[in-house]
């Protein structure tokens, strides 16, 4: 009996080899996933920038050594305050904005002016500028306009910003021209006088 059970199990043990080995992985031919039909992804163009949105984004300080990111609400930013003391800096957004692709990626940039001031006379102008990251400002480059600057107006035309200002000559006292645009950028600065 023992003899039995040890070929009943040896033939069981046979066929179940041979049948794994008639079949081999190799001879099935796998089937092929089904063909998805192409349909293109529709592209949402982010939301355009807005003013509103300027009043409430961070905005780097640029008269500043620590170039500080600050918090703006309605426009404005303030630390301290006494004007006379160290610690003292104020900085307000102006009526100024624009908007228009600068970066040539065909979503719109914002374009403004901001001032900071430190306390005493010194009013300090700047050009900033804002990516449109899904919808949102987010701060881009800042370039220094002048002390007390008077701004006519702003604009962004085939990727240029204007700004139309009256600024210290080179032979006033006081004067502060630094106009270094990112790299990639070109800003023109127009009718100074």
């Amino acid at each position: 009996m023992t003899h039995r059970s040890f070929v009943a199990s040896f033939l069981i043990l046979t066929l179940a080899t041979l049948s794994c080995g008639l079949i081999s992985p190799a001879s099935i031919s796998p089937m092929p996933d089904p063909i998805q039909p192409t349909i293109p992804v529709p592209t949402v163009p982010a939301p355009t920038l807005t003013a509103d949105q300027l009043q409430k984004a961070q905005y780097q300080l640029g008269a500043r050594d620590d170039r500080a990111s600050v918090q703006l609400t309605d426009g404005q930013w303030q630390q301290g305050t006494d004007a006379t003391t160290l610690d003292f800096a104020h900085v307000s957004m102006s009526e100024f904005t624009s908007l228009g692709d600068i970066t040539g990626d065909g979503v719109d940039e914002a374009a403004a002016i901001f001032f900071e001031n430190y306390g005493g006379t010194g009013n300090f102008g700047f050009l900033a500028i804002y990516t449109n990251v899904n919808g949102l400002p987010v701060f881009l480059s800042s370039t220094m306009i002048d002390d007390r600057p008077m701004i006519n107006g702003l604009a962004i035309e085939s990727g240029e910003v204007f700004l139309d200002a009256v600024i210290h000559g080179f032979e006033d006292p006081d004067v502060v021209l630094n106009y270094r645009p990112p790299e990639g950028m070109r800003w023109l600065i127009i009718n100074c006088a």
